[in-house]
């Protein structure tokens, strides 16, 4: 019996000034040809948007009921942005009919037509629950008609998480606070949460799956840095939730070493957050 996915992302409707002004119609188009290219599987598309939003979704994906609460409800910023929790845009699904797996996208990432077999493919190997980090292509102008061209480009690595696919069952079990999406270190509450409760984790950082026009970064900008301190927050407060004791500094195990691989690897890059999650070096680093 052919595996049944359900593919859940956070629409917006955006001006042209916004990077997903480009990307979203592209992601869109590329996810409608990757599951055309999958007749043997079932995947359905679901977007879960603000009222104000909805009418930016193709018609071949299920509308979720409304989003209702924001990262605004959750504290004060310098820069009021109306961002979604993603515990709230998972949380949706439960009112369809389950699938086997859910898979998550940011709205500007754009699956290669071979994206769903590849990860039934990998499945039907044994993993239960994986991350697939995109390739960064070119940037310039692209319509849907360029497509072709963007699944030719090999593209260069890119570090950071934005694909998610885990099984329908484990929703009830993620532990994901008041993440908010659109905002730097949402995929490190996402992540943790998958190599915690999966049987079988993999990241794949190198493979020629997905695919993001540019690397501009627009949530790096100074009015980002307060959503990015809400959500390493959120981190740190999830970590105490998933940890047995809440022993940050001392817990083994697979989400332990994730954490520990963080502070060997990107330690400049998350400084402020390895500094609060290890107040002395781990051992092993």
């Amino acid at each position: 019996m052919a595996r049944r996915y359900a593919h859940i992302l956070n629409a917006v409707r955006v001006g042209p000034q916004s990077d997903l002004y480009q990307a979203q119609p592209l992601a869109f188009e590329a996810m409608r040809q990757a599951r055309d290219a999958s007749t043997d599987l079932t995947v359905h598309f679901y977007g879960a948007c603000f009222p104000e939003d909805r009418d930016i979704l193709p018609d071949y994906f299920a509308p979720t009921r409304d989003l209702e609460r924001s990262v605004l409800d959750c504290g004060t910023f310098c820069s009021p942005r109306k961002l979604p929790l993603l515990v709230d845009v998972l949380q949706r699904l439960n009112d369809f009919p389950p699938s086997d797996y859910v898979i998550f996208t940011n709205a500007d990432i754009i699956p290669l037509p071979f994206f769903y077999k590849a990860i039934d493919a990998w499945i039907e190997m044994g993993l239960d629950a994986m991350v697939i980090n995109r390739r960064t292509v070119p940037d310039g102008k692209y319509g849907v008609q360029d497509l072709p061209r963007i699944f030719a480009e090999v593209g260069q690595p890119h570090l950071g998480w934005d694909c998610f696919v885990f099984p329908w069952a484990m929703l009830p079990r993620l532990l994901l606070g008041r993440g908010c999406l659109g905002a730097p270190r949402i995929g490190l509450i996402f992540m943790a949460n998958l190599i915690h409760h999966a049987t079988r984790f993999h990241e794949w950082t190198n493979v020629h799956l997905t695919a993001h026009v540019g690397d501009a970064g627009q949530w790096k900008q100074s009015p980002c840095l307060d959503y990015r301190e809400h959500n390493t927050l959120e981190f740190l407060e999830v970590l105490r939730g998933l940890i047995p004791g809440g022993d940050l500094a001392a817990w083994q195990g697979p989400l332990g070493d994730f954490c520990r691989t963080l502070y060997r690897t990107r330690y400049a890059g998350l400084k402020d957050l390895m500094d609060r999650l290890f107040p002395t070096p781990p051992d092993g680093v």
